[in-house]
């Protein structure tokens, strides 16, 4: 089954318009075929709108990962000057 998009200006609607099509083959023949059209804008929206869910995603593992490596930190720096205080008490 073969497939074709195209990106279009309409001069009815005077906007952009994503078209795509599709064969439809039944038992090696073809039958017809499918076409649909959506507004490019309604596309890009959508590309944006997932742009933006995936910075948000981003953004959070990267502040989680902070708060987790600051955490990890403490307690280290902790346990060193526990190990410090040791070693100065027994000299």
């Amino acid at each position: 089954m073969r497939a074709g998009w195209s990106v279009r200006y309409s001069d009815t609607l005077r906007y952009e318009f994503l078209y795509t099509a599709r064969k439809i083959i039944w038992e090696g023949q073809l039958v017809g075929l499918i076409r649909l059209a959506i507004p490019l804008k309604d596309v890009n929206e959508s590309i944006n709108t997932l742009r933006l869910k995936i910075n948000l995603v981003v953004i959070s593992i990267f502040l989680l990962t902070g708060i987790i490596i600051i955490r990890q930190m403490e307690r280290i720096r902790k346990f060193v000057n526990q190990i410090a205080e040791y070693a100065g008490a027994i000299c």
